[in-house]
């Protein structure tokens, strides 16, 4: 009996060794992307004037968006410190790991309400149009359910490691224990996706008109002005030659402008405006096409994990990981895409290439998170052992056929 207890209690303390070391690497994981996420988003604001970080009536106040930058480097960093100090050192110190999981819970509320909630509300009430509410509200519940993915993950795997560091019973999480996470955020993924695909919808049929009809006007005026004979008096002085193609241009120039305005509708022109705002939805490319097709494939891994979550559907993980991860790839290939695009109303390629850097971690954390819930839900009833009824012990009772 004293040797089937002490196997009992090895195989107990392994699991909980193993369990600690995959919560570290998780955290790893998830603190790095915290930092890429922190470095990009205050690089967005580097180009802000000076005097301008207050913001104004137009503009949220860039202090605010380089303050989430900094909370979530620090963030980022400490978690990176937990996890490697368990991995590469095997030192468990429940009150650093503590410390370290209430400044993630505070300055995580800060950045989700500022720049998730805070950041979208404000310009999409500042929008004139409709539309461009519409784009921002799809804006703001698009990066919050991937706000929501990366910061709570990043939780969920330091609350795991403390419980590990502070010896609880509940560091070990039984099966029950994950069905009501895969639901959570597999749900996360299906408000992206939906938002993505009503993005593309949007595209479709309010914005590109108006952004052809623009482009078609411009590209007949330049041609125009570029084919128009020469300019009388280029056989004068330097000086008249200046001024006459200084008017030229300056007339040519008024003209694209006043057709660009009437080509385009007030509805595309209130989009337009959003565009041109320093706004990070989670879309990167605007055709309508890719939009709407990786919206879908995403919709379709987020109502796939809503199913083994509620359903509780044993050995999925492989079926669920290769679907997520086509998304993944196609979702970030969209990104690269859209950097190369020639986006109307890019601000430059510099807050493009930046955007989709900021994008990035945001998405992974957000496919990645069911995968991983999802593989435990499986892990942990390939694991689950049957008990053996204990013996029943006879020394010493003698059995007699005597009456």
């Amino acid at each position: 009996m004293m040797q089937t207890s002490k196997k009992v209690h090895s195989h107990s303390a392994g699991s909980s060794s193993l369990a600690g070391y995959k919560a570290a690497a998780n955290l790893v994981l998830f603190s790095a992307l915290l930092i890429v996420f922190g470095v990009a988003r205050t690089n967005m604001v580097d180009s802000t004037p000076t005097g301008a970080m207050g913001g104004s009536s137009y503009m949220f106040p860039p202090a605010v968006l380089l303050a989430c930058g900094v909370c979530l480097c620090a963030m980022g960093f400490l978690g990176l410190t937990a996890g490697i100090l368990h991995l590469s050192l095997n030192i468990r110190n429940a009150t650093f790991t503590l410390i370290t999981l209430v400044l993630q819970g505070v300055l995580g509320w800060f950045v989700f309400l500022a720049q998730a909630i805070a950041y979208h509300a404000f310009y999409a009430d500042k929008s004139s149009a409709s539309l461009g509410k519409g784009l921002f509200m799809l804006g703001m519940f698009g990066s919050a359910s991937m706000g929501i993915a990366v910061l709570g993950g990043q939780f969920y795997f330091s609350l795991q490691l403390y419980r590990i560091h502070a010896g609880s019973a509940a560091a070990l999480y039984e099966r029950s224990y994950f069905k009501p996470r895969i639901v959570f955020y597999s749900f996360l993924v299906i408000i992206k996706a939906s938002c993505e695909v009503a993005m593309g919808v949007v595209d479709h049929q309010k914005l590109h008109p108006g952004h052809a009809a623009a482009a078609a006007a411009a590209s007949s005026l330049i041609a125009a002005a570029s084919s128009s004979p020469p300019i009388a008096g280029m056989g004068s002085t330097t000086g008249s030659t200046s001024t006459s193609t200084s008017t030229s241009t300056s007339t040519s120039m008024s003209q694209i402008s006043a057709s660009i305005s009437s080509s385009m509708s007030a509805a595309a022109s209130g989009a337009a405006m959003s565009y041109m705002s320093p706004v990070q939805p989670p879309f990167m490319s605007f055709k309508y096409k890719f939009l709407i097709a990786d919206g879908v494939l995403a919709l379709l891994v987020g109502l796939y994990g809503l199913a083994i979550g509620l359903a509780g559907l044993s050995k999925q993980s492989l079926y669920f990981t290769f679907v997520a991860m086509a998304s993944l790839i196609v979702q970030l290939g969209m990104y690269d895409l859209a950097e190369q695009a020639n986006i109307p109303h890019a601000k430059s390629s510099f807050k493009l290439g930046i955007l989709g850097v900021l994008l990035a971690p945001l998405t992974i954390a957000l496919m990645y998170m069911p995968i991983y819930l999802i593989a435990e839900f499986d892990k942990d009833e390939s694991e689950e052992e049957v008990v053996p009824a204990q013996p029943q012990h006879t020394e010493g009772i003698v059995f007699s056929s005597q009456a």
